[in-house]
């Protein structure tokens, strides 16, 4: 039985960001033929009411049909020109960022990997609202367009608002990966400070930084079992705090992340 639902989950899922994409589709093309900054503004306003319809009917369905419980905690009225940092301990993450951020905020936008780009539906979608993308490989040329692409996202801040969302750790937390990767932390991966130290080093002087803390009070969270209800209640900690420079980005990283690992530690 919760294989059947986790599969009518994914399908509901699937259809409803499919839909989003027909209707993103020519509100994208009608931008790019029509290059002026009103219309732009127009079109991107689409865009965003879409992205929010399409946030809306997944979390409709989290809440109602799964009978996920998200217990919020904090202010969730984030800034529209905003940077979220959060841990990241599974591709559920997304869906409950957006639930807790866009429902009644800006919309996200999120880091993907450029392979992404390639898949049916989701990678065009991100191509469609302008994801800033990164690569797969460590090489300096690729580091070099990566910090670009970031820089690029930025600086669009002001014409393409949203909420810019980085995971510090670069990858979900795993028992294994905190062995390989020496993590000083119980519950979290050590955090890299190179893509939020760009961000700040690019954005306005009126950039908000929130802090989000997601507990699934469970190890081994997967995607899977969360479009079943497994957990059945989720916790969202969200913290508005003062940015840092990009110098002390990677002193305040690891300060957040001691009092993450706390909370996370506690199960509370």
């Amino acid at each position: 039985m919760k294989h059947f639902i986790s599969l009518a989950s994914f399908l509901w899922v699937s259809i409803n960001l499919s839909f989003g994409l027909l209707c993103l589709l020519p509100v994208t093309i009608a931008s790019y033929l029509l290059p002026f900054p009103k219309t732009k503004r127009f079109f991107y306003a689409r865009a965003e009411n879409i992205y929010r319809a399409a946030v809306r009917a997944n979390s409709f369905w989290m809440k109602s049909a799964v009978g996920i419980e998200l217990i919020v905690k904090g202010n969730a009225a984030v800034p529209e020109n905003s940077i979220i940092v959060c841990n990241h301990q599974s591709w559920f993450d997304i869906p409950i960022i957006q639930e807790v951020v866009s429902s009644n905020g800006p919309i996200v936008k999120f880091l993907v990997k450029r392979e992404l780009l390639w898949v049916p539906v989701i990678g065009w979608i991100c191509l469609a609202l302008d994801m800033p993308s990164l690569g797969r490989s460590k090489t300096k040329d690729t580091k070099q367009q990566d910090l670009k692409e970031v820089r690029r996202v930025t600086r669009q801040q002001q014409s393409k608002p949203g909420a810019l969302l980085v995971f510090p750790e670069g990858t979900r937390f795993s028992e294994t990966k905190k062995q390989n990767l020496q993590s000083p932390f119980q519950k979290l991966l050590r955090p890299k400070a190179g893509g939020l130290a760009t961000m700040l080093a690019h954005s306005g002087p009126d950039v908000a930084l929130v802090d989000i803390t997601i507990n699934y009070h469970k190890q081994g969270v997967s995607i899977w079992n969360c479009l079943h209800g497994d957990p059945e209640k989720i916790t969202v900690v969200i913290e508005q705090l003062r940015p840092p420079t990009k110098s002390e980005a990677g002193d305040w990283l690891a300060e957040r992340w001691a009092i993450k690992d706390a909370e996370l530690a506690s199960g509370n």
